[in-house]
């Protein structure tokens, strides 16, 4: 029982050998037909019966703490699962529901019996619904029943021989792990899982075994022969395919890639192929997939189009792209930051005004406003609406302090305005808050340099460069504010130091030529 509490703290499933271990025992340990326990007389008198009882208190104590402790850590509550992730739980009809429940346990014995179907994930429709009476796929839970009725039969019938007591063991071995992924008694956030099957496999091969040793026992003595060569050749088919399975493991895209084969209809796994395809610069295999996951599920792909806006962003096809994000936000019309990249894009085609109410829509949304605000602001300035973008600059800033690009932004367009002294103003507050920021320190001292407020300047571009110690343009500057206080020593020393670190650069190499005929260029 301690080594089931460390495995239920590593995966749940591992509360399920609470129930192996009942069945063992029961079965096997002392030996008591489990079909005629309750029928048994004068049990009292059995010596099994008092350690049996020990034994069960044990592990009921065992998984009741587990259960205590499990609600305790879940604080009373269960998960929240989308339809996307188990859709078969969400059918409408207590019949429809059985039939897709046991058509999900037939898909399971069916990877058991044939480990080559295969795939990362299998939500989002990778296993259609049954929906009909009429539906072929309700012959596989037929044979799944008749099949295990024919084993149930075969553990009830005949004398409680050691085969017996192994078959039963197998089977119970093979299904009680299943039970916490079966739907009967919580609803879980996956269709299939084959980690969930882990435990299965061994009472699955101690059942295989015993129908082969079944086979051996009843049949001509070939028989065993021809079981033997059938063995090997599934162990070195088994070995083939785990070796081939582990080679998919190897990288995000093949893993994904094998995915499809198995699940070209979940929209998730073509977003990720289409996602890492973008990764490596293959864009027109990712826009590809993009379009076949906005055709499965666009209101999934509506939380992940805004890759595919920036694919075809990229190839400048910003046409087509509005049409997908317009898409995206009549699917889920509270996504904010499908607006927020719609509005993006509407601003680059100068639909200005639409882009205006989609950044409006985003903001409504969105439950952190500062990124709206931002692209809001970035809008206005764009459109000349300087003190609409201030104002939203300045918004962003106090809602979000660690924003930096917002503070870059903000202090660059007071400096394009020359509103220094408000521009100083607010580079300094930025820096309270943001001390480590180069970029920021720069922009600052570029500000001081150009009001001739020379110390405070040299502060903050030796205070940059100590951060930022490869990049030549920061000691370029700090060269020219050398030059323009009138000290040509440490103005030539900050030049040739920049050129050590950008040895062709033209503007630096300019103006170290310029130094002693009073020509400077910034």
């Amino acid at each position: 029982m301690c080594l089931c509490v460390v495995s239920t703290f590593c995966k749940e499933q591992g509360i399920t050998a609470i129930g192996i271990c009942s069945v063992f025992d029961i079965v096997v340990v002392c030996r008591v037909d489990p079909f005629q326990l309750l029928s048994s007389k004068n049990r009292s008198e059995q010596k099994w019966v008092t350690g049996l009882i020990k034994r069960h208190l044990i592990l009921l104590l065992t998984g009741v703490l587990l259960l205590l402790v499990r609600l305790w850590i879940m604080r009373s509550s269960t998960p929240n699962f989308s339809v996307d992730n188990n859709p078969h739980t969400m059918v409408h009809g207590t019949i429809l529901k059985i039939l897709n429940y046991n058509y999900i346990y037939a898909i399971n014995t069916w990877l058991l019996l044939n480990p080559w179907w295969l795939c990362c994930d299998w939500s989002m429709g990778c296993i259609p619904v049954i929906t009909s009476l009429a539906d072929p796929r309700i012959l596989a839970v037929i044979v799944l029943w008749v099949g295990c009725s024919a084993l149930l039969y075969c553990c009830y019938q005949g004398d409680f021989t050691r085969r017996r007591r192994l078959l039963i063991t197998s089977l119970a071995v093979m299904g009680i792990p299943f039970l916490p992924a079966s739907n009967l008694f919580f609803r879980v956030g996956f269709v299939i899982a084959e980690r969930i099957l882990y435990l299965s496999c061994a009472g699955f091969c101690m059942l295989v075994v015993l129908g082969a040793r079944e086979i051996c026992h009843h049949f001509h003595p070939t028989a065993k022969k021809i079981v033997s060569a059938v063995f090997l050749f599934l162990v070195v088919l088994c070995v083939a395919r785990s070796a081939e399975r582990s080679k998919e493991f190897r990288d995000d895209l093949t893993l994904f890639t094998s995915g499809l084969k198995v699940c070209p209809l979940n929209a998730k796994i073509h977003v990720n192929v289409a996602r890492l395809q973008k990764e490596n610069n293959n864009t027109d295999i990712a826009v590809e997939h993009f379009r076949v996951a906005l055709k499965l599920n666009a209101q999934y792909v509506c939380a992940q189009v805004s890759n595919l806006a920036s694919v075809l962003k990229e190839k400048t096809i910003l046409t087509e792209t509005e049409e997908l994000l317009q898409k995206a936000v009549s699917a889920s019309p509270d996504h904010s930051a499908t607006w927020l990249n719609l509005g993006v894009i509407q601003a680059e085609l100068n639909k200005t005004q639409s882009a205006n109410n989609s950044f409006r829509n985003g903001l409504l949304h969105c439950k952190v406003h500062t990124d709206c605000m931002y692209n809001l602001a970035n809008l206005y300035w764009h459109l000349g609406r300087h003190t609409d973008a201030i104002d939203a600059f300045h918004n962003v800033t106090q809602d979000a302090p660690t924003h930096t690009a917002a503070w870059i932004q903000f202090l660059q367009l007071l400096d394009v305005l020359k509103l220094y002294n408000r521009a100083i103003e607010v580079g300094e507050k930025a820096l309270e808050v943001l001390t480590y920021e180069p970029e920021l320190t720069f922009r600052l001292a570029t500000i001081y340099l150009k009001t001739k407020k020379y110390k405070e300047s040299e502060k903050h571009l030796q205070a940059a460069i100590k951060r930022d110690t490869r990049n030549p343009y920061l000691l370029l500057n700090l060269g020219v504010l050398y030059r323009q206080s009138g000290n040509k020593e440490k103005a030539e020393a900050a030049f040739k130091k920049a050129l050590k670190l950008a040895p062709n650069d033209p503007l630096i190499l300019q103006n170290l030529q310029a130094l002693h005929t009073k020509k400077l260029y910034t």
